[in-house]
């Protein structure tokens, strides 16, 4: 586990970095007066937000739709009959604060990130980074984590140590991700990359000898190595670096505009360092 707490630390530090501030708590007992302030500056908030034709739009239709693909744990996962993880939270934060309904649209990465360009979800929250390909499509909040791309090999796979050996091996990637971009950037779009719609299934892949390695991101790619102790490890030189934004229709500079707020304030009261750390077990591998 000692990789996976290292994991844990570097992720802490991405969201200091963004200057977070330390988690506040409520107190139970605070006065009445103190309530009174409190009441007073949500509904200043909630005023200030239906000003916003994009929130007051959602407001409007009572629903916050959001496209993810559920397969990218501890950020979006299934768990029972409900999407859950950090982005679903972040996503149910924005619900809460402009008072509307969290609809949340489980599909893969692809048609999540169509769904916003088209416009039939108000926004996309599945680890999804920036590109000048999407950029094109899309635009993107501000960054709110930061992570890294990583190769995953078999534990006995001593041929690939680092990008360098990738040429000439067959190499899993999930379809329209950053790990996709960087694998083409790296070898070129050849047959060689096989492009799947889940991280799962091509590791399952390479486990059986299918494939010889899978780039991913690295929050998943622990969680698998946690999950699949002595079969799968993760090698030293990563791929490259990402960073996570909330996608949003692109022009759609009234909604880019509130989320980036919304995240602000997260950041700024500790909220989200408080979610992150609600997920710290799950990071670590702790079932």
């Amino acid at each position: 586990m000692k990789k996976v707490s290292k994991l844990f630390a570097f992720l802490l530090a991405g969201v200091m970095t963004l200057s977070l501030a330390s988690c506040g708590s409520d107190d139970s007992s605070s006065s009445a007066a103190s309530k009174a302030s409190q009441a007073a500056g949500s509904s200043a908030s909630a005023a200030s937000d239906s000003e916003n034709p994009e929130v007051a739009r959602i407001q409007k239709a009572g629903v916050l739709k959001v496209s993810t693909e559920a397969g990218f744990e501890p950020f979006e996962y299934v768990d029972g009959d409900k999407v859950v993880g950090i982005d679903m939270d972040i996503a149910q934060y924005m619900a809460d604060k402009w008072g509307v309904e969290l609809e949340v649209k489980d599909m893969n990465f692809d048609t999540a990130l169509a769904e916003v360009a088209t416009g039939n979800s108000d926004m996309a929250l599945a680890g999804v980074s920036k590109t000048e390909e999407r950029d094109q499509n899309m635009d993107f909040s501000d960054p709110y984590f930061s992570s890294n791309q990583v190769i995953v090999v078999k534990a006995d796979n001593n041929d690939i140590t680092g990008k360098a050996d990738l040429e000439d091996k067959t190499i899993g990637v999930q379809s329209g991700t950053t790990g996709d971009i960087l694998a083409v950037e790296t070898v070129g779009d050849t047959d060689k990359i096989k492009r799947y719609d889940k991280y799962a299934v091509a590791l399952q892949d390479m486990k059986n000898g299918q494939i010889d390695c899978v780039i991913m991101d690295s929050y998943p790619a622990q969680k698998a190595l946690a999950q699949n102790e002595g079969e799968i490890k993760i090698l030293d030189e990563a791929m490259g670096a990402d960073e996570y934004c909330v996608a949003v229709s692109e022009g759609n500079a009234d909604l880019q505009k509130a989320v980036n707020e919304v995240l602000k304030e997260m950041k700024d009261s500790g909220k989200l360092e408080e979610i992150f750390n609600n997920y710290k077990s799950s990071l670590e591998g702790d079932e």
